[in-house]
């Protein structure tokens, strides 16, 4: 689970009874400080907070295909890309201190989640027409007369380098 999420999260946001997360689960999200936030008993269906995010994460894929001029074939890339921007926008948080008072001030899910601030130098026009290199064409090695750049549309970025996705 660490390694999958990255490190260690402050809470988990989850859209049933805590009471589900027991045993071995429970005891280990205690010894490392997580907190479970759910929805009150009996009212799951009233914590719309995952339903809202999401729903932003609709609107936002949507007004990127008209906005690069795309068909809605590239409706997944436009739905994969939403999220990470998503992680970057700024929230208000609020902090409960031991004496009672409380603070607020604006980070991000990123910075929340990893502990670092956000690059905003890995965002792109999505559906942007780049050219990229490519040295092969499928089992074709090319030529030294021949075109080594192909154009595409970018997409997204990879998810095992800094690379950039191309289709």
């Amino acid at each position: 689970f660490l390694i999958d999420a990255g490190g260690i999260s402050k809470a988990i946001q989850c859209n049933f009874d805590p009471k589900f997360l027991d045993g071995t689960v429970r005891c280990f999200l205690e010894s490392v400080r997580i907190k479970i936030r759910a929805s009150p008993p009996h009212h799951q269906s009233s914590n719309g907070m995952v339903k809202r995010y999401w729903h932003t994460a609709v609107h936002m894929a949507r007004s990127f295909l008209p906005e690069a001029k795309l068909p809605t074939c590239y409706w997944s890339w436009a739905k994969r890309e939403a999220v990470p921007h998503l992680n970057l926008f700024p929230l208000c948080q609020q902090s409960f201190h031991p004496d009672g008072s409380t603070s607020t001030h604006w980070t991000t899910p990123l910075e929340l989640f990893y502990g670092i601030k956000p690059n905003y130098q890995v965002l792109f026009p999505f559906g942007a027409t780049s050219y990229f290199h490519c040295s092969e064409d499928g089992p074709h090695t090319q030529k030294t007369h021949e075109s080594q750049s192909f154009v595409g549309v970018a997409t997204g970025r990879s998810d095992f380098s800094n690379a950039m996705v191309f289709n």
